[in-house]
């Protein structure tokens, strides 16, 4: 019985890292209003994801979880890389490689899922099955978005955003 509470415990730690990540906060605002709306919107969007996993992960649901973080993240980035070239921000060009970097990773998260997808369906599971692994791609994709992207590449032009949000 012990052993039981002990496990459930870390697991429920585990858990609990993981959402205190992904979950929006001020530690990751850039100081503008549209762009850190747009974060919190696909924070949300992968809170959203991190939960289908915990449930199973079908395969429908994420796909469409999976769409809509692509057309966020596709949005977002034009909006932030239009504002960073109006700034003339210095570091706007590795911004933009790792944004199309993110996008690549992202088709091949997508390829990924079609592929389990397939494997399933040629199971004969017709409701898509669990996309529960321990290397589950979406999720590491989500938790590289928040803490690895917004922690730190988009602080770094926090500064020079505020800076050309104050008056002359």
């Amino acid at each position: 019985m012990d052993t039981e509470k002990a496990s459930f415990s870390q697991g429920q730690s585990q858990h609990l890292s993981v959402i205190d990540l992904i979950v929006w906060g001020e530690r990751y605002s850039v100081g503008h209003p549209e762009i850190d709306e747009q974060h919190k919107n696909i924070f949300n969007l992968g809170i959203s994801v991190y939960e289908n996993w915990l449930k199973g992960g079908k395969a429908d649901e994420l796909r469409l979880l999976v769409e809509k973080l692509e057309t966020l993240l596709k949005k977002h980035f034009f909006y932030e890389e239009r504002l960073l070239t109006k700034i003339s921000y210095e570091g706007l060009n590795e911004h933009i490689v790792e944004h199309r970097s993110m996008l690549k990773n992202l088709d091949a998260v997508k390829e990924q899922i079609n592929e389990r997808v397939s494997l399933i369906e040629e199971g004969g599971k017709s409701s898509g099955g669990s996309m529960l692994a321990a290397d589950w791609p979406v999720l590491q994709f989500i938790l590289g978005f928040t803490v690895g992207h917004v922690a730190t590449s988009d602080m770094r032009y926090r500064g020079a955003i505020t800076d050309s949000n104050s008056p002359d």
